[in-house]
C-alpha cells in the first residue's frame, strides 16, 4: 500500500492510499512520485515565471527582420484573436494579423502592460478601492491589515503562524509593486506593472 499526504497549508492535509496488486508495482509508483515530489518547481512554475518565460520566447524568435510578428503573440496566448489586438492596441504597439513589432518597442515593461490590458484584474481594483485611499491606494498598515484580517486562515496558530508585521509586507510587496516611487515610499496598487 501506497500513502500520499497532501496539503494546500498545513491545517488542509488530506490522504490518498492506493494498493497495488505486487510489491515491484508499489515500488514503481513511490519512485515516481518521489521523482514528482523532489522535482516540483520544474513541473509547476509560478505565473510570474511563466510569464516572462513566454516574454523571453517571443523576444528570442524573431522573424527575418528581427521583429516580433503578432501572428507568434496570437499562438502564443491562443485567445480571442480581437482580445490580444485591443490589448496591443492599448500599448500603441501594431496590431494587425500581418503586423510585426520591434523588439526595442516590445520591453519588459510594455509587455507587463500589454498583459495587464488582456487579463485585465478587476477584483483587485474593487479590493483597493474598498481597502485604500479615494485614489485606490494601499499603505503598508492598511496592506499588512488586509493580509492579515482578510486573506490569513484563522485557523493557523498564531505562534507558529503568526501575523505579518508591516516589514514583512513591504518585502512581499517589492516583488509585485514596480513602480518604485509608490515602493519607496510604501504604497501600493493595483496597476502595479505601469
Amino acid at each position: 500500500m501506497v500513502t500520499v499526504v497532501t496539503a494546500s497549508d498545513l491545517v488542509n492535509v488530506g490522504q490518498l492510499n492506493f494498493i497495488a496488486s505486487q510489491e515491484d508495482e508499489a515500488k514503481l509508483w513511490c519512485e515516481e512520485l518521489f521523482s514528482l515530489a523532489t522535482n516540483l518547481l520544474s513541473h509547476n512554475l509560478n505565473r510570474d515565471h511563466s510569464l516572462l518565460k513566454a516574454y523571453i520566447k517571443l523576444t528570442l524568435q524573431p522573424n527575418a527582420e528581427g521583429k516580433i510578428p503578432v501572428k507568434n503573440i496570437g499562438r502564443l496566448f491562443s485567445l480571442d484573436r480581437k482580445r490580444i489586438e485591443n490589448a496591443l492596441e492599448i500599448c500603441k504597439l501594431p496590431y494587425g494579423r500581418g503586423d510585426s513589432i520591434r523588439l526595442e518597442d516590445f520591453t519588459l515593461d510594455v509587455y507587463r502592460n500589454f498583459l495587464d490590458s488582456l487579463c485585465p484584474r478587476p477584483e483587485l481594483s474593487n479590493i483597493f478601492k474598498l481597502q485604500g485611499d479615494e485614489s485606490g491606494r494601499l499603505s503598508v498598515d492598511q496592506m499588512t491589515e488586509f493580509i492579515n484580517n482578510k486573506q490569513r486562515d484563522p485557523r493557523l496558530n498564531e505562534i507558529l503562524y503568526p501575523p505579518l508585521r508591516p516589514a514583512q509586507t513591504h518585502t512581499l510587496m517589492e516583488r509585485y509593486q514596480h513602480d518604485q516611487d509608490h515602493l519607496k515610499q510604501g504604497i501600493y496598487s493595483p496597476l502595479c506593472s505601469k
